[in-house]
């Protein structure tokens, strides 16, 4: 469970960025390019294809970014470095992080809760014992 709630929340904050990078590349590169941004879904198509997955090539193959660069302005190459470098050294370390906390807090409350079983059985153990030890002394004596 919660597990799922991290892996949900990592899933908005990686949506998050490439959502607002693909409606500007959609409202600036959508007539240039209208082969990967012609809506904003093809452009978050595109944009998580490049940064997510590192799959930064147009259909024919050639780099994206440098065409765009090449033909548009410097400012889409320093969207993509910018964004790259923010996804790939901020938001996927805090996420590994968060998944890592998570791991590490189950296994202490297992932990736990497996030696708070033990010592509840060790209380039942000993009071069966008691138990047991004064049914054989009162028969004894009987």
């Amino acid at each position: 469970v919660g597990g799922t709630r991290t892996l949900l929340w990592s899933i908005v904050m990686i949506c998050v960025p490439l959502y607002t990078a693909a409606l500007i590349c959609r409202e600036t590169l959508g007539q240039p390019r209208p082969d990967l941004f012609s809506s904003v879904p093809l452009s978050f198509f595109t944009l998580f294809r490049c940064i997510v997955v590192g799959d930064c090539a147009d259909k024919n193959g050639e780099p994206l970014w440098a065409h765009i660069v090449e033909d548009q302005s410097w400012l889409f190459g320093a969207l993509y470095c910018v964004l790259t470098m923010l996804m790939m050294f901020g938001l996927f370390n805090v996420i590994v992080a968060i998944f890592v906390e998570n791991v590490v807090t189950a296994s202490k409350t297992s932990e736990r809760l497996m030696k708070q079983q033990r010592l509840q059985d060790n209380e039942l153990f000993t009071h069966k014992m008691v138990d047991l030890v004064q049914m054989v002394w009162t028969a004894h004596d009987a």
